[in-house]
Parts: structure tokens; sequence; C-alpha cells
């Protein structure tokens, strides 16, 4: 991304900036031939940042291996192996390739290993090495060669005895499967580790994940660790990355903030205090119920009321100084019992059980009557009634909009390009509604989103055409803004993939937006929020239910 598109907060989230093997390569490229680091000296602090972590949570008579490949990953393992030898720790090194064919930075720090009486084998055979001049004659080789047989045995009782492996196999360069002599490194490895108490570290990313999809394309390192150097990877969060990644420990690189030029970024508390100072000066304070605004949440059909009740609650659990549901007449009483503390404004006669577009100028009037934020969807319905009044709200009502659930449906470009300029609109859809969305606002896009990744691009895609915000639910949940960025959750969203708790979500959400001058932080807040009340709930039950959020 060039300047112009830069990240308005970027002094305060660049290090939270997620970058594919494509981006983390550049910011490598740029940190040591225009700022001038040399590589040595990234590889250095990198391996001394995860031996330091290693040192500190293994025994000092721990015993462990060392995988070695032949790029930059490669000399980060030397780098560790040298390091931990150091302070005591006994290590074996194993590496894919001879000395002479790794890359120049990885070379010297083997050499340096070397130097110090370090040992290296190598799965591959010294002759093979011999050809490295002729690689077109090696290559078919070497992509079905097997593990030299010395080689294999003295590895296979190095794992008898080890306390820890170190994986420095192949890092972010993997483009497709690994070959035949990788995979059956990684198997040896992944069946020691599960059979015994092997702590596994993964150095950058776990070998054969691909770092840009999370994608396990064959076979990859199951580890209980991942060393994160430099830029935070998107295959940790995505498809297979939460399994085979383990805990994410950050290890910091002096890589220059002005070459961050990230457009994605995960979010977490340290997120949110970094942001909440940039938005305290402009946020409304509360001098009473009213001075914040009103949450209106337009009521479910009758035997969908659940949705609507959950949402209200959960805007009133988050602090909302005043919440009013917009309902049919005839389900008034059923409001009244359940959410007494609450407004509640009748639309039509005691005989009405749902809304209707008839309803709309009553609907509107009721909203006019306080600023505020209007909330259409949960428990709503899909009948053409409900869809031709949601349609109606989109195109008339100025004030904050958040679309969710059966809401979504009634979307079209013709609606979204009629609504008021000064409308903000937000939509937080599950994957099946966001399939629906996508295909209806982009219908020459005929097939579904294939990949966590891909639906989170056509997200941004859509959040950015349109000028709204998304929330795409999903593992990992990502809002997207209209200004192109992405955040991305880093928690386990399975938890909530259950009925109500997107209601909740949007009414934490509403809450939020009232409470703060910025949309964007908001929205990460409520999630957040959700998040941590849930780990509160599961520290004393099995089992996490909307209600316990509300």
């Amino acid at each position: 991304m060039n300047p112009s598109s830069r990240h308005p907060w970027h002094r305060q989230l660049h290090p939270f900036g997620l970058y594919g093997a494509r981006g983390s390569r550049e910011l490598d490229r740029a940190t040591i031939e225009d700022f001038g680091i040399p590589g040595e000296s990234l590889m250095e602090i990198a391996g001394t940042r995860a031996a330091d972590w290693i040192q500190q949570h293994e025994l000092p008579n721990a015993q462990g291996i060392i995988l070695a490949g032949k790029g930059n990953n490669g000399g980060d393992a030397y780098v560790v192996a040298r390091l931990l030898y150091e302070c005591g720790i006994q290590v074996q090194v194993f590496s894919q390739v001879q000395v002479s064919s790794l890359t120049a930075d990885a070379r010297l720090n083997a050499q340096r290993w070397l130097s110090m009486g370090g040992k290296i084998t190598a799965f591959v055979d010294a002759e093979v090495a011999k050809k490295e001049n002729h690689p077109e004659k090696i290559k078919v080789e070497r992509e079905n060669q097997s593990l030299n047989k010395s080689a294999k045995t003295h590895f296979s009782k190095a794992l008898a005895t080890a306390d820890f492996i170190v994986d420095g196999l192949l890092g972010i360069g993997i483009n497709g499967p690994v070959s035949a002599s990788y995979e059956e490194i990684i198997n040896l490895v992944n069946k020691a580790s599960n059979a015994g108490m092997i702590r596994m570290y993964a150095l950058d990313i776990p070998s054969g994940l691909h770092p840009d999809t999370g994608r396990c394309v064959s076979s990859a390192i199951s580890a209980d660790f991942t060393f994160c150097f430099g830029g935070i990877k998107p295959g940790y969060f995505l498809e297979d990355g939460p399994t085979f990644c383990g805990q994410i420990i950050r290890c910091e690189l002096p890589i220059p903030s002005s070459y961050k030029e990230a457009h994605q970024f995960i979010i977490d508390e340290d997120w949110v205090q970094r942001v909440q100072g940039l938005d305290a000066s402009t946020r409304k304070n509360r001098t009473h119920k009213y001075s914040q605004g009103v949450i209106y949440i337009i009521s479910g059909a009758s035997g969908m009321t659940g949705a609507t009740i959950y949402a209200a609650k959960s805007a009133w659990a988050q602090g909302a100084g005043a919440v009013q549901i917009i309902c049919p007449g005839g389900l008034m009483n059923l409001y009244d019992y359940h959410v007494p503390e609450m407004v509640k404004v009748g639309i039509g006669s005691e005989t009405n059980t749902e809304l209707s577009y008839d309803h709309t100028s009553e609907i509107l009037s009721a909203l006019s009557k306080k600023d505020g934020l209007c909330v259409i969807g949960p428990g709503l319905g899909r009948n053409e009634q409900a869809m031709k009044l949601t349609q109606s709200l989109l195109e008339e009502y100025q004030g904050p909009l958040l679309l969710d659930a059966d809401a979504m449906y009634a979307l079209s470009p013709s609606i979204l390009e009629k609504r008021p300029r000064e409308q903000k609109l937000v939509m937080s859809p599950h994957k099946g509604e966001f399939a629906h969305m996508f295909s209806v606002l982009f219908p020459d896009h005929e097939q579904k989103p294939s990949s966590e990744a891909e639906r989170i691009a056509w997200a941004e895609q859509m959040a950015k055409k349109f000028g709204i915000w998304i929330v795409s639910k999903g593992l990992p949940t990502a809002i997207c803004t209209p200004e192109g960025f992405s955040y991305w959750t880093q928690y386990d969203t399975t938890l909530f993939n259950r009925t109500g708790f997107g209601d909740v979500l949007s009414g934490a959400m509403a809450a939020m937006m009232l409470e703060s001058a910025s949309v964007d932080l908001a929205l990460v807040k409520a999630c957040l929020q959700n998040w941590e009340q849930a780990q509160d709930v599961l520290s004393i039950k099995e089992h996490l239910s909307p209600d316990d959020l509300v």
C-alpha cells in the first residue's frame, strides 16, 4: 500500500498488522536493502528472541532437536541451536540439505555452529549435494527422494529422548504440497510428538502450513508454540492455522514502522488500549439517559421475539442509556413481561403480530423522536412485507443503521445506492448470509467463497465499494471498513455458533456505537467484550448460552 492509504491510526496499530509471504519478504527486503540492517543481524535477533523464550521454559538438562532448512528459516534455527548450547541445553541439529547448499546468511550461521564443535546431520546424501550445480538433473530426484538411511536412524533415536523440537525447515517459503522427504520428516516429528511429552516450537510458521491461507496442503508440523518474527502471518488465524500453530509468541524485529503498510490487523485488548485515547476527545459522555442517543430495535414477528429480546437485553447489559423496542401492537404485552425495564412503542393495532411495509411512516415517526441508532433484522422474518419495510428504512432513515440476520436478505445494489449519504450502515452476516449477500451485490461472481481468506477479501471489497461496515462472522470474524481496512479476531469464535449469540452481538455493537465516535473502535470493542464475558462464564461452568452474556 502507498502512504496515502496508510491507516490513520498507523502509529498505534502498526504492531498488529498482518503480512502474508509476499508482504513479509518485502518487509525484510526493505529493512535490509533500504534501511541498511544486514540480514545476518535480523537472523541473529530472531534466533535470540526464540532461544531466550525456550531457555526460560525448558529445564537446564533438557535435550532438544533443531530442524533446519536451506533458507532464512534454517538460518534462524542455527542461531537458536548455538544460543541454547551456550546456555547448557543439549541440542542435535538435523538439516534437509548440506551446508554448501544453504543461502548465504544461513550458511554463515551453520558455520558458526560448526566452529563451536556442533554437528549437523544431513538428511540428504552428500552425492546429491555434489549435483547442486546441475539442478535440472536432480529436480525430480530430490522431489521424490527418501531420507538418508543412517540419518533417519540417528533422527529416530534422537526423537526417543528429546524433550523439545525446534522447526526451522520451511517457514513462509511454501507454495504447494511439501516434497516426499519433507513429508517424511514432518510425519516422524508429529508421530513422536503425539506419542510423548515432546514440546514443538515452530520458527515463524509451522513447516507445511501456508502463511497466507492457513491451509495444510499435505502435511504440516503440529506446533505447541509458534515464534512470530516481524509481521504477523494471516495463516495463524485461518483454516488449519489455529490447530497447527498453538500459542503465538511475538518476537519483534527492528523493522521501521514507516515500512509497515498493512490494511489487515489482529485485535486484542492491547489494540483497544492503544486506540482508546484517540476516541476519548470526541466520545459523547452520558449526562442523562438520552444524551448518547437511543437504541431502537425493530421487533421480530410472532414466534421469533426471542431474537429481539436478546438484542435488547445485550444493549442494556453493555450500558446503553435507553433502549426502545418498536414492536407490533399485538406483542406489547409479551415484551412488557420479558423486558419491563425498556420502553416499548406499539405499531399498528392490537391485532398486529408482525410489522409490514404499511407501518413504515409510523416507524419512521417513532425513530425521529430522539437521535439514536436503529437495529433491524433479529427475528424479523423474510416475507415480502418485512423485506419491503427494511428497504424503506434503508432508503429513508438517516441515522446509524445496524442490519443483522433476516434484514440482509432485503439488500440490492440499487437499495444501497439510494440510502442517505450520512447514514452509517453496519451489517453482521454469518457465512450463509454473507454468501447470499455477495451473490446479490456482485451477481457476476457465481461461486461461494472457497476459503476463509477469500471470504474476508470479498467482505473487504463489499465494504469498500458500498461505503459500509461488514462484520463477517467466522473463524476469524473480520470487521471490514469503508476505507478498505479489516480487523480480525484471534479467539475461538466457534463458541458462538449457536442460536441467539448473533442477536447478543448486535445489541453489544449497537451499545458501543452510541458510546464511541469511531465505528471501527465500537465494533472491535463489542467483539472483544463478548469474548471476555464468555471466558469469565466458562471459568465457572462448562457450556455457554446467550443468557450468560446479557
